[in-house]
């Protein structure tokens, strides 16, 4: 009975949980789809009013905005295929060190833009079976996470090393770092450490959450910590 008793209090403990993340989820991603909404509306009445003109910078201010839409809208389009096992892997034999650097370079004018230097520390030439768009993708949604939450002037370090069976890919950042306790949280969609965070300029805050189910396919291990940089490390 006693043991009765411990499992039901479980299952109770963890169906209250479970509740509690599904309302900050779905309160999270009600804000996320509110913010750009509320600037549109906003700009557009002050348009139909004549109170400000429709020239090549408010066009460029709606772009932003929607840009944002989309993004949160494939981002969540994207995780849910990963719930329900509808991404699609191939896989081939693919040069991950030749995808570490194509990533890097192709997103450094971004870095530059924001202010912060991007690294290669050490990449090993390592053939892994991977599907190529989907490393690709997990790689870009790291380096993209670790531009838009390292404050600038900053640093983020790339190091890819082959661990005998197996890659490890580690991407350390300046700071901000994360509190204690709550690294595990990162993988979680729409995650938010602090409710009042300004915004940043990209992103739904689902990229990371997708990573963990591409590594996850990959039969791989994704997990933050503190980095000695002083912000964030993610090894895989």
């Amino acid at each position: 009975q006693t043991n009765e008793y411990i499992l039901v209090v479980r299952d109770i403990t963890e169906l209250r949980v479970n509740a509690s993340m599904r309302r900050d989820f779905i309160s999270n991603l009600s804000h996320e789809l509110r913010t750009p909404l509320t600037i549109l509306s906003g700009e557009i009445e002050l348009i139909k009013a004549g109170i400000r003109p429709l020239d090549q910078k408010q066009l460029h201010s709606f772009d932003q905005e929607v840009s944002r839409l989309s993004l949160l809208v494939e981002d969540l389009y994207q995780l849910s295929l990963s719930d329900i096992g509808g991404l699609r892997y191939h896989f081939l034999s693919v040069n991950l060190r030749d995808a570490v650097i194509s990533q890097k370079d192709t997103l450094l004018s971004k870095f530059i833009q924001k202010g912060i230097d991007i690294e290669i520390a050490e990449a090993s030439p390592i053939l892994i079976d991977a599907d190529p768009q989907r490393i690709n993708q997990l790689i870009t949604n790291l380096l993209v996470n670790a531009c838009e939450y390292t404050d600038a002037p900053g640093k983020v370090v790339i190091t890819l090393k082959d661990s005998g069976p197996s890659a490890t890919l580690l991407i350390e950042d300046t700071p901000p770092g994360i509190k204690k306790g709550n690294e595990s949280l990162l993988f979680e969609p729409l995650f938010r450490e602090d409710a009042s965070r300004a915004r940043r300029s990209s992103g739904g805050g689902l990229g990371l959450s997708i990573c963990k189910q591409i590594v996850n396919a990959h039969q791989g291990k994704i997990v933050a910590e503190p980095s000695k940089l002083g912000g964030i490390k993610i090894t895989i």
